[in-house]
């Protein structure tokens, strides 16, 4: 399609045409990416104007709901890696974890112990319809933030489809906060050899704006925060396809596991001993 629209201007102006059209319906489909700009703020400047915009919407909270139980199979490093990490009194914090998608569905593979505190941190529409639902199924050391703040002390810091739709980047939240995780569980990343831009997501209800990543790039910012890349996986469910920028789409997401490294865990010792 490409190499025929190259030669024939009229059909790729046409085909543009129809696809904006398609992108700016109100659709139950999602997965929808149009466009490749430099930032969050021009891709928000460029968002169709009759679509509900980010994530912060009661029809999104009800969705994320209604998923709770159904595990993908980029799932399972996430899981494999929280099975040998978490401790009975851990501190989980999972950055965009919905109505509590992982909580939830973890729960029918592996046991969570009395002490273990898994903070939520999420926009206030599904922080509300999080803590509904804990309270309707009596869940216990499960609570809901919106604040990344939070994320201080914690043991282990979880993101799962979720890094690409916030602004700031992931490295800039962690260098803010005043003692840094130890593991950072990162799954469901848009990652390439290509150049870093920002794309425009239809999710279906609503449009926002979504990080594309180039992969040496993302490892190199976390890095050079203390930490190790000790396991990555690819996530063959999920990729993006921006039609008409064929080398800027990403043909499956991708999953990381990080470690501090010992200097930088022998420093935070240190600061916890004061």
């Amino acid at each position: 399609m490409d190499f025929l629209e190259s030669r024939l201007p009229p059909v790729r102006a046409w085909h543009r045409f129809e696809y904006n059209r398609h992108f700016t319906e109100n659709t139950n489909n999602a997965r929808l990416f149009s466009g490749c700009y430099e930032s969050f703020a021009v891709a928000i400047a460029a968002a169709p104007k009759q679509l509900r915009f980010g994530h912060d919407h009661e029809e999104l909270a009800d969705r994320h709901t209604s998923e709770i139980g159904h595990i993908w199979p980029s799932d399972y490093p996430v899981l494999f890696w929280l099975k040998t990490l978490i401790q009975k009194d851990s501190r989980v914090f999972d950055l965009g974890g919905a109505t509590g998608l992982l909580f939830y569905g973890f729960q029918a593979y592996m046991t969570f112990g009395s002490g273990l505190r898994w903070t939520i941190c999420e926009v206030p529409s599904v922080v509300r319809r999080g803590r509904e639902l804990a309270q309707a199924k009596g869940a216990r050391g499960v609570c809901f933030t919106s604040d990344v703040q939070e994320a201080s002390r914690a043991d282990i810091f979880l993101a799962s489809g979720s890094l690409q739709f916030i602004e700031p980047n992931i490295w800039s939240s962690l260098a803010s906060l005043d003692l840094r995780p130890r593991h950072l569980i990162l799954n469901r990343i848009p990652l390439y050899d290509g150049p870093s831009f920002v794309t425009l997501h239809n999710m279906g209800k609503a449009v926002c704006p979504c990080h594309i990543w180039n992969e040496r790039e993302f490892i190199s910012h976390i890095s050079r925060l203390g930490y190790d890349l000790r396991d990555k996986w690819d996530v063959p469910e999920f990729g993006c396809y921006i039609p008409f920028h064929p080398t800027r789409s990403v043909k499956h997401y991708a999953g990381m596991y990080f470690e501090a490294s010992q200097r930088e865990s022998a420093s935070e010792q240190k600061v916890n001993d004061k």
